[in-house]
């Protein structure tokens, strides 16, 4: 989750709605819900303007706790039937990716009313996504059978004290046995779900600290900042980031550094890097032979490469794309979460959209969005969907691409 000028989060959490497949209201009460969209984007546009003086998202009030929708409800159709539909926009795409997207593609808009969508994980046999409202400390389910519903709260912050502005969890992976693996910004750890993910929802309050196992809490005695995204390597080893949003403020800080860690479950945590100022997202590339992480510092608005050494660690790194040039608020966002397909194209959510780059590392082509983007994967019966969780909404885009699945499972 970046913490950026172009990105803000509403103070006053919406309730997360679905959208119907239904035909228009007629008359009165159509002109009625269009009124109430027409007032849900306007909120959301003075919203995504608000800039915090820190450089981070605007919080809900201090003397608010978040608000925990229970249900999803409906709203307006933008036109026909199916989900609402905006035309998907890209920018200087390759040759090479002709035909990854269909002519007259379009993004469909399957929810919206989220405070800050993240870590979106497809659930293969079982057929849902996965992801978080980090603000809301909510894992939602969506399916195309029953729609939009929480399915676990809370999700990153088990304890009784003050909570964060950021207390979620955020990124969520699957592993070679179908676990649900979840970074925690509130409890400061990357955790197990000890429940069948097939099953749910888990909705709380919990007692003795939830469903959850700890697989990592600390590294050299002192607490993690608030692990924020991971991904998991053919030999069951973790890689993941630690910035500070989950942080209540900076004296919350044991470490010195922002890192990238790795973690054999059952060993300690080993840092495999500490000069990035904020890593979040991360990706390993088909074959595992490549790690990358995105910075979302809007100062040094990076990608970072290394290569995966035999014994786990990495090599020298190089900068894989700085798009620091391209920050602005006419393209919110930064290098955030990704996912990578079959070729071993990366999917990046970065300034303006997502960045589509080819396993060497080039630039292919960007989707471009209106809002800051925080995460993506692939998904579907055939892993050829991308899921956008997209400030606010939650987005899908049809391609003709094949979301890899390493022999660790699913990317997210």
């Amino acid at each position: 989750m970046p913490e950026h000028p172009t990105r803000s989060t509403p103070r006053t959490a919406r309730q997360p709605t679905a959208i119907a497949a239904a035909r228009r209201p007629a008359d009165a009460v159509g002109q009625i819900l269009q009124l109430a969209v027409s007032a849900a984007l306007a909120t959301a546009l003075i919203a995504a303007l608000i800039v915090s003086a820190s450089g981070c998202a605007a919080p809900p009030p201090d003397s608010a706790e978040p608000s925990t929708p229970d249900a999803a409800t409906p709203a307006e159709e933008a036109g026909g039937e199916g989900y609402a539909r905006e035309a998907a926009v890209f920018e200087d795409l390759a040759p090479e990716l002709a035909g990854l997207f269909a002519d007259g593609a379009e993004l469909e808009v399957l929810a919206e009313g989220f405070t800050w969508s993240e870590g979106p994980v497809w659930i293969p046999g079982a057929d849902f996504l996965l992801f978080s409202d980090v603000p809301q400390d909510t894992v939602f389910r969506w399916s195309e059978a029953k729609g939009l519903e929480p399915w676990l709260r809370p999700s990153g912050f088990t304890g009784d004290g003050e909570r964060s502005r950021e207390p979620g969890a955020n990124g969520l992976y699957l592993n070679a046995d179908g676990q649900l693996l979840l970074c925690q910004h509130g409890d400061r750890r990357v955790a197990r779900l000890d429940a069948d993910v097939a099953a749910g929802p888990f909705l709380g309050p919990f007692e003795d600290g939830g469903p959850f196992v700890t697989i990592t809490a600390d590294f050299d005695g002192r607490r993690y900042n608030s692990p924020n995204d991971l991904a998991v390597h053919a030999d069951g080893s973790i890689y993941f980031t630690d910035p500070p949003y989950g942080l209540r403020d900076e004296s919350e800080r044991e470490l010195a550094h922002h890192g990238v860690y790795r973690i054999v479950p059952g060993a300690s945590a080993q840092l495999l890097y500490s000069e990035l100022t904020r890593p979040n997202g991360v990706v390993l590339s088909p074959d595992g032979s490549t790690l990358t992480v995105a910075n979302s510092d809007p100062e040094k608005a990076l990608w970072m490469s290394w290569p995966v050494l035999e014994d786990g660690g990495l090599g020298e790194g190089r900068v894989t794309f700085d798009a620091t040039p391209f920050v602005s608020e006419e393209r919110p966002g930064l290098p955030d979460g990704m996912t990578v397909d079959s070729e071993g194209r990366i999917y990046a959510t970065g300034p303006g959209g997502i960045w589509i780059f080819a396993a060497d590392g080039r630039h292919l082509g960007t989707l471009r969005l209106p809002d800051a983007t925080a995460n993506v994967t692939f998904g579907g019966p055939d892993r050829s969907t991308l899921y956008l969780t997209s400030h606010h909404r939650l987005l899908r885009l049809e391609t003709t691409a094949t979301g890899h699945i390493s022999a660790a499972g699913p990317d997210a």
